[in-house]
């Protein structure tokens, strides 16, 4: 008895620290990949940025005319594993996308158990991140993809630990040494470094920022967002209404793209009558908005779509849960926790609204996490209820 005691208490170590979800992810996508690496289109100009860094050539990337300098790790990871071999590189980049998914999943599997002390909120987490087809079809790409999933989980992470009253030792060094992390890996990566500010002055407890100051930062906050929008509809209906240089070719692709009544760029089978009024081009953006959260599409295989159903349909389901039992209990940590992932998830959301896209389904990827996040609250909040205790696991 005391042996199998052992044994179960080893097992559940296993799983709440992290080690399950790694492991697992590692076989699963490393199977996933046959071992070949897939070139993206953009590898060309990566590649060139890749070389120019290893001569000491920094003209490029850090040209003002694009946010290139955003890519920074991605493209030093690429001159080094170039320089280990010429030959191989491309295998090597397959490697380290392995592995940062693989971390990604241990990260996110690790926080939940922190946040719920649940073992079967933190079994979800893998259960969710190697059903997610989403995930898998990235991990291939010679690309910025699974780099920017790992360094942008970071940064919630760090917030969410001291949103549970567990912060991590230097918490502020630790933040800001997570937001270079993500704002350097991918142009999206400076709104997230930016959400985790505001998210560090809102929601995390501390005596320096008042109840008031809070109320007024999120008022802002959502004011800030309707002029956003505002604005970019009312320039992108009428580019020449951008003066300035700055921006202004990015602006006139959108336009053009938007003009032919497209909610997505390269997806023929969403694309609606041109649009003549701002209401039209507000039309657009909304729609974009809740297609966002779609899970299905005609383009899918009939397999695809059973699991998406599941998957994402589960996933949703539990997350509500998570939202209206945040709301129930009179526990703040829970509740802030919850607030924070919803405010991710939906600020992340409204960028991909206003940005242009070459398809939902790639550029939702690194918000899935948060997605997980919340059904596996939700699915420790149903088991609480259910009469079912969280497993006193390892801290």
């Amino acid at each position: 008895m005391i042996a199998s005691g052992g044994a179960r208490q080893r097992v559940e170590r296993f799983i709440s620290s992290g080690w399950l979800a790694f492991v697992a992810t590692l076989v699963v996508h490393g199977a996933y990949t046959r071992g070949r690496a897939v070139i993206g289109t953009d590898t060309k100009l990566y590649i060139d940025l890749a070389d120019d860094l290893s001569r000491g050539d920094l003209r490029h990337v850090f040209s003002p005319d694009g946010l290139l300098w955003s890519k920074l790790i991605y493209i030093a990871l690429l001159a080094f594993t170039r320089r280990i071999s010429s030959e191989h590189w491309a295998l090597i980049m397959l490697a380290v996308n392995v592995f940062c998914s693989g971390a990604a999943a241990a990260i996110l599997s690790r926080f939940v158990f922190r946040a719920t002390r649940s073992l079967a909120a933190c079994i979800a987490v893998p259960l969710y991140y190697l059903t997610i087809i989403d995930i898998a079809y990235w991990v291939p790409w010679v690309l910025t993809d699974m780099l920017y999933l790992l360094t942008s989980l970071l940064p919630f992470v760090v917030i969410g630990r001291a949103l549970i009253g567990e912060p991590l030792r230097h918490h502020r060094l630790m933040l800001t040494l997570a937001c270079l992390a993500c704002a350097t890996s991918r142009p999206p990566g400076v709104i997230v470094a930016l959400m985790a500010v505001f998210a560090e002055i809102v929601f995390v407890p501390s005596a320096e920022t008042g109840r008031g100051v809070r109320k007024g930062l999120l008022a802002a906050l959502a004011a800030c967002a309707v002029i956003a929008v505002c604005a970019r509809t009312y320039i992108i209906a009428q580019p020449s209404r951008w003066h300035l240089r700055w921006l202004r070719p990015r602006i006139d692709l959108i336009a053009g793209i938007e003009r032919k009544g497209e909610v997505f760029f390269s997806r023929p089978d969403l694309r609606h009558a041109p649009p003549r009024t701002l209401l039209d081009y507000a039309g657009l953006e909304a729609e974009r908005f809740v297609r966002i959260f779609q899970f299905s599409s005609v383009n899918f295989s009939a397999k695809h779509l059973v699991v998406n159903w599941i998957v994402f349909g589960s996933m949703y389901a539990f997350g509500i849960y998570a939202v209206a039992d945040a709301f129930r209990r009179r526990d703040p940590r829970r509740r802030a926790l919850v607030w924070t992932t919803l405010f991710w998830i939906f600020i992340s959301v409204l960028f991909l609204t206003v940005t242009l896209m070459d398809g939902e389904w790639r550029y939702r990827v690194p918000l899935l996490p948060q997605f997980i996040a919340l059904a596996a609250f939700g699915i420790a909040a149903a088991r609480s209820r259910g009469g079912v205790s969280a497993t006193p696991g390892p801290a």
